[in-house]
């Protein structure tokens, strides 16, 4: 039986690019010679530095990958403001969204609201919150607001509205 999924590896191109961005992100990175990881709950991500992929020897990966042929979704814990001034503070251009997703919970029966952006190697990053909050920290509201216990960002007016409040924290027009 399948109990979770454990890593994901893909080929980088920019080695100290791409840990710095993950890094900056607030993953956990570990550094090797041709192997590097990031770190995010239970899951990790493997990076297969140039002098690793480019390794005729190195046959465990695939055949076809390139950096920049990753598509990964990342559950944010909090709200879509908070990934938005999150992201805001570190320069990356979120290139779409908020937009409404199915996700992955309860074998894909619960949508949640995503925005998009690329790594330095041009991965595409999926940020989706379902609606869970936690305390803010000065890392993900400036101003010290919790949203606990309120409605998530799926369906209903509520969902609009608050999609509708994050837009100027997203640089686009409500």
């Amino acid at each position: 039986m399948i109990a979770g999924l454990d890593h994901v590896a893909i080929p980088i191109a920019n080695v100290e690019e791409m840990l710095a961005f993950y890094e900056a992100l607030g993953f956990v990175v570990r550094r090797g010679e041709r192997l590097h990881s990031i770190h995010f709950g239970n899951n990790r991500l493997n990076f297969h530095a140039p002098a690793l992929w480019n390794d005729e020897r190195f046959t465990l990966r695939g055949p076809t990958a390139r950096p920049g042929c990753g598509d990964f979704c990342f559950v944010w814990q909090g709200t879509v403001e908070s990934i938005a001034r999150h992201l805001g503070k570190l320069k990356i251009e979120i290139i779409e969204g908020p937009a409404p997703r199915e996700g992955g919970r309860n074998g894909g029966k619960v949508t949640g609201t995503s925005v998009y952006v690329r790594d330095p190697d041009g991965n595409l990053l999926e940020f989706m919150t379902y609606g869970e909050t936690s305390p803010c920290t000065s890392e993900c509201d400036a101003g010290g607001s919790s949203t606990t216990g309120r409605q998530g960002w799926a369906g209903g007016g509520v969902g609009r509205e608050r999609m509708r409040r994050a837009a100027p924290a997203l640089g686009r027009t409500p």
